[in-house]
């Protein structure tokens, strides 16, 4: 921010929008000035920047404070169950003048598996080069004409759970292999960004519910399958095969009992 007009040699005061003081510089023998500062965290829109000496000259201006740029792997976090498969979205929020995106993910290999990976409708018809690889995820994007502006997805991935266990499933910054995410703007300047990451539970065990059910022959009961972690569970009933050691027979979840005795109920998840 410039100023004149202000007294020679003299302390100056800025203040921005919410934040009192965000600054101070002394003007020149001449009563100028040229100042500048760390933008803080405030609510986007239009800001009033004012410049004030010891003596109460001062002068405003004003600022609009745009919202930040974010990309978001979404879901945030998912509790899945071996083998099942999920829907990964990459978005984008809050962007200006975007030319072109490259975003490179990484997860444990030993835990999930990119089944396919497709484009988002953000940014769409440009030059695309897409990939993966054992833990990895690669999509680029660059717009031949024009640029895009606002919020949206970007690209997507189906994934599937291969064994038990925690990964986080994270934007990429390795200069020295090539992995760098980065939005680029119409003037080839990078554009500054926050990211939202991920983290995925594959579940380690299956339970059945109701547990230790008292019914009559002739009589049904629903059971429910949960896949379980060490942080919660999730409902797989639809996609579980329940049998029973006898006693009766299954329809999809729902179990009638035809016979006497005490009799053990599985569900298997594939």
């Amino acid at each position: 921010v410039n100023g004149n007009g202000f007294c020679a040699n003299e302390v100056v005061q800025i203040d921005f929008g919410t934040s009192p003081t965000i600054t101070t510089i002394t003007s020149s023998v001449n009563g100028t000035f040229s100042a500048t500062f760390l933008v803080d965290t405030q609510t986007p829109g239009t800001k009033v920047i004012t410049a004030i000496d010891t003596e109460g000259n001062l002068a405003t201006t004003t600022f609009i404070l745009l919202p930040p740029t974010f990309l978001k792997i979404v879901p945030s976090s998912n509790l899945i169950a071996k083998n099942q498969e999920f829907d990964l979205d990459v978005m984008i929020d809050d962007v200006r003048n975007l030319k072109g995106a490259e975003v490179h993910l990484s997860f444990d290999p030993n835990l999930l598996e990119v089944l396919q990976l497709t484009d988002g409708t953000f940014a769409s018809g440009g030059f695309v080069i897409k990939g993966s690889s054992s833990g990895k995820i690669d999509y680029t994007v660059i717009l031949l004409s024009g640029s895009a502006t606002g919020s949206g997805l970007l690209c997507s991935a189906k994934l599937k759970g291969k064994n038990a266990g925690t990964t986080s499933i994270r934007f990429e910054f390795d200069q020295i292999h090539n992995r760098m995410t980065m939005l680029a703007d119409n003037q080839n300047q990078m554009i500054p960004f926050n990211k939202e990451e991920s983290l995925v539970y594959v579940a380690d065990a299956l339970s059945v519910f109701p547990e230790n059910q008292a019914i009559s022959a002739g009589n049904t009961q629903n059971y429910s399958a949960f896949a379980i972690c060490a942080v919660g569970s999730v409902n797989v009933t639809g996609s579980a095969t329940f049998t029973a050691t006898g006693g009766g027979s299954f329809t999809t979840n729902i179990f009638e009992a035809h016979y006497m005795g005490t009799w053990t109920i599985q569900a298997e998840f594939l």
